[in-house]
Parts: structure tokens; sequence; C-alpha cells
């Protein structure tokens, strides 16, 4: 996975992932969302309101959903972020710390680091805009204005599926499930 991290991934190099998660659409990623989100959870209720917000176009959804990313991660793991903690790096070590063999629970967070190796790629290298997937460190470093809109519908639709299944795995990750 280290090699993820200089790739210039392009959605049909994922999509293969997809199928692995059993979503590939937004209409099964939406559902999914609405049939798991834990309605006690105030960033869930936040995600689903920011989903369903038909003032909101494709674009404007995926910056906010997106700015909160990291916060799903943690929630989901039911874990603070330390300071100067990345995400991938907190991801590998607690793989690690905590390796139960391949139980449920670490295949869900070998799932969880794939998807966050995705989101969080190192794309601050990049020249032009072409059919990478427009991901954190591209829109904060560089903004999401030139990408068309269907890239950015390609972008969306990825981030509610990885959503879609963060969320599932939410239930599975507590400490009671």
């Amino acid at each position: 996975m280290s090699k993820l991290k200089e790739k210039n991934l392009t959605y049909e190099e994922i999509e293969w992932l997809f199928d692995e998660l059993e979503i590939s659409t937004m209409e099964e990623a939406r559902c999914d969302i609405l049939k798991y989100i834990d309605s006690n959870n105030v960033l869930h209720n936040y995600i689903k309101n920011v989903m369903g917000n038909n003032s909101y176009g494709n674009r404007e959804k995926l910056i906010i959903i997106l700015s909160h990313f990291e916060r799903l991660i943690y929630s989901t793991l039911r874990r603070d972020k330390k300071r100067n903690e990345g995400t991938k790096d907190m991801l590998r070590i607690e793989l690690i710390k905590n390796n139960h063999g391949m139980d449920n629970e670490n295949l869900y967070k070998t799932v969880l680091l794939a998807i966050t190796n995705v989101v969080f790629a190192n794309t601050d290298n990049f020249t032009s805009i072409d059919k990478r997937l427009p991901f954190r460190n591209n829109i904060l470093h560089r903004g999401i204005i030139d990408y068309a809109d269907e890239e950015v519908d390609i972008a969306y639709k990825t981030l509610l599926i990885f959503v879609a299944h963060i969320i599932q795995m939410n239930e599975s990750l507590s400490p009671e499930g």
C-alpha cells in the first residue's frame, strides 16, 4: 500500500473496489447510508442532511462531506484524533497493534485503510486536470473549480460509496458490535 501514496489514481483503477464493497451506484450508496445510519450519531445525521439537501449541487456536497471524512473515520473507530496524527498512519498502527488475525474487525479496518488511502492519496504533485480522482489533497491545494461536472459526479459517487461502506462498518466496529 505504500506505493499507493505515489499513484495517480483514476476512477477506472478503483472501480473493482465497488464490486468488492457490493455498492456500485450512487443510489445504492444513498440507500445504504439511510439504512445503516446511526440516528444518535450527529455526524451521520449531518452527512444524511447534506446528501439530501437539494439546494446543494454535487460539487458542494462533495466538498462538505469530504471535509468531514477524517472525522468519520475516527468516529467509526471510536478514537479521538491526536495532535499531528496522520489518519493513514493511525490506521496502519491500529491494524498492527490490535491484530486478531483475519477476523471481521481486522477485515473492516483493512478495507477502511484501503478507502482512506484512496481518499487521502498524495496528489500534491499533479500538474494538470485529467481523469484522476479529485480527492482531499488535490481539492485542498488546488480547489475543485477546474473539474467538469461529470468528473465531480464521479468523485461524489465514489465518496458516497466509501461513506456508505464506512457507515455500515460503524456498528460492526463498535465495542458492543
